[in-house]
């Protein structure tokens, strides 16, 4: 479970990928380094490099990409 701050931040983090806004390197490592201890994390930061390329989740291109 993420404590609110740790939530915040990722969800900043998070818009700005969707958004292709820059993220500082700082922020990437710490959004990395979460998501690999925390599944909602890793699972927040997939979507929203998925949306910063224009995949949608469930959609072909999501299928195959998976395959």
């Amino acid at each position: 479970m993420l404590s609110t701050e740790y939530r915040k931040r990722l969800e900043r983090i998070c818009e700005r990928i969707s958004k292709n806004e820059e993220v500082s390197l700082a922020d990437m490592v710490w959004a990395e380094k979460l998501s690999k201890a925390n599944t909602t994390a890793r699972e927040w930061l997939r979507k929203a490099r998925r949306a910063s390329k224009g995949i949608e989740d469930g959609s072909i291109d999501d299928f195959m990409n998976r395959l």
